[in-house]
Parts: C-alpha cells; sequence; structure tokens
C-alpha cells in the first residue's frame, strides 16, 4: 500500500508539523515566524495538542533539529519543506480544528436514542442524539447506516455527511446526500460500507 502523503509515524511530528504547516502557509505572519518561535511556541502547542506537558529547553531544540529536513535550516525562517503542504488537497490538513479541541469534544458525549426513532417502523438505520462537552455547542442528530434509508428521515435538516464506500470516502452538505447515495448504488450495483449523516438540533 502506497504511503499517504504528509503522514509521520510519531503522532508528535505530525501534530508539531501541521501546526507549523498552517502557521506559516495559512496565517502568513508579518513578520514571519523566526526560529526560536519554532520551539517557543510552535512545538508546545503541539504537544498540549496531544495531552503532553509543554516541554522548553534543550529537548526541544534536540527535537527540532532532528527533523531537519523536513523543515528549513535555522538561519531562515522556519516552514515545512515538502511540497505536499502547499498542494491545494492539503486543506484538510491544514484547515480541521486543532487535536486538542478534537480530545474535548470526543470526551465521553452523553448519547440517547430519541423517541421518535422508537416509534418508526423497521427503520434500515440508526438515529441517535449526542451532546457534546461542552456547553456552547449545539446538540447534535445523527444518523447511521449502510442502506438506503426509507422515506426522508432528515427532513429538512441541514447538516454533513460522510459515505464511505470500499475504496472512497465522500463528504458533502446533508442536502445532497440522497443524489450521491442514489447514485452511487445505482452503478454497478455496488455496496456502501457505511453512512453518516450529522446536524445540529
Amino acid at each position: 500500500m502506497a504511503k499517504l502523503h504528509l503522514t509521520y509515524r510519531d503522532p508528535l511530528v505530525a501534530v508539531f508539523m501541521r501546526r507549523l504547516a498552517w502557521e506559516t502557509l495559512e496565517a502568513k505572519p508579518d513578520p514571519k515566524l523566526k526560529s526560536d518561535d519554532v520551539q517557543i511556541k510552535i512545538l508546545p502547542a503541539a504537544r498540549l495538542d496531544l495531552g503532553f506537558q509543554s516541554t522548553e529547553g534543550g529537548s526541544a531544540s534536540q527535537f527540532v533539529q532532528n527533523l531537519r529536513p523536513l523543515i528549513t535550516e535555522k538561519r531562515t525562517p522556519p516552514e515545512p519543506t515538502e511540497p505536499e503542504w502547499k498542494a491545494a488537497d492539503a486543506w484538510r490538513l491544514l484547515r480541521l480544528p486543532s487535536h486538542w479541541f478534537v480530545r474535548q469534544l470526543s470526551e465521553k458525549p452523553i448519547i440517547t436514542v430519541p423517541k421518535e426513532f422508537k416509534e418508526r417502523k423497521n427503520p434500515n438505520f440508526e438515529e441517535l442524539t449526542v451532546t457534546l462537552r461542552n456547553p456552547a455547542l449545539p446538540q447534535l442528530r445523527v444518523f447511521i447506516g449502510s442502506k438506503k434509508p426509507k422515506g426522508n428521515p432528515f427532513g429538512q435538516r441541514r447538516g454533513i455527511y460522510f459515505l464511505r464506500l470500499p475504496t472512497k470516502l465522500y463528504i458533502g452538505k446533508s442536502d445532497e446526500f440522497d443524489v450521491r447515495l442514489g447514485g452511487h448504488l445505482r452503478r454497478e450495483n455496488r455496496k456502501t460500507k457505511r453512512w453518516i449523516s450529522e446536524s445540529p438540533e
């Protein structure tokens, strides 16, 4: 199997590189980052993202030095040297929420089954209400299945869907789900591994 672009064996390296790429290629600070900023800002932030204690001093310096040539030399403004970070398809890596935020939201959410779902007859999907551990975020209504859902369970909801096929993953707006799934099922009678639709309550 081919190695995915921008993947690293060490999770800390992966998060560090993503933060560095976002800072230099998306945020584009003025003035640009200095070499010391990598050790006192980017690396500690990456460690906190993963739930580690912040580390400064010699160990931070050695960590950064071990990443050459993934990042530019000390005498130049730090940024990733791998060209894939600047490619148009790197937006998923550069614009997704931080690992810290994802960890916070995934911390023991409250999951219940809505009353109206219990009253449905022979549904071919699951329906859940998910309350995340953050009072600023809305409750989510989540639908999960593998077959085309009967009727119109999503109604007028506006959210996103994930459609997992044997070799592809589609992500889109919930009101496009029927078109995408229907077209997929009509072609060569292929099977869907899993689909998920999420929308705020």
